[in-house]
């Protein structure tokens, strides 16, 4: 798929990003969004991030989260965080309903819409990491 995007010049740039950065995005995500994410994930909004800063205005950064921290949760990427919570998380979590909620309905997909998406994304940078 990479090999691919390259040989069609989909790829404009590739930035690195440092491991250190990288988990200490994921945690950010994790602890001030809520967002659970391994370092991968971290890396990309980290990157997302730097470039946003750069971006001339209207530029539309999209950054896709490919997996979840789930398999992460006992490596030092999340070893700083406590395996009970405080009294404080504790009362959050009590605030919150049980219920889920309900399924969205969404319409299916039409040729009109398929045709917005092509034609914005053909008249606006849209970049995908």
């Amino acid at each position: 798929l990479v090999q691919d995007a390259v040989e069609a010049n989909l790829v404009d740039e590739i930035r690195h990003v440092a491991g250190d950065s990288a988990m200490e995005m994921s945690r950010n995500l994790a602890r001030f969004e809520g967002i659970l994410t391994g370092t991968s994930g971290g890396g990309t909004v980290s990157a997302a991030l730097e470039l946003a800063q750069t971006a001339p205005p209207g530029t539309n950064v999209l950054a896709i989260l490919a997996d979840t921290a789930e398999r992460y949760l006992s490596t030092p990427l999340f070893d700083r965080i406590e395996a009970d919570m405080t009294s404080e998380e504790i009362a959050i979590s009590a605030s919150t309903p049980d219920t889920p909620p309900p399924p969205i309905d969404l319409p299916a997909v039409s040729e009109d819409a398929l045709a917005f998406v092509q034609n914005q994304n053909s008249k606006n940078k849209v970049l995908v990491w």
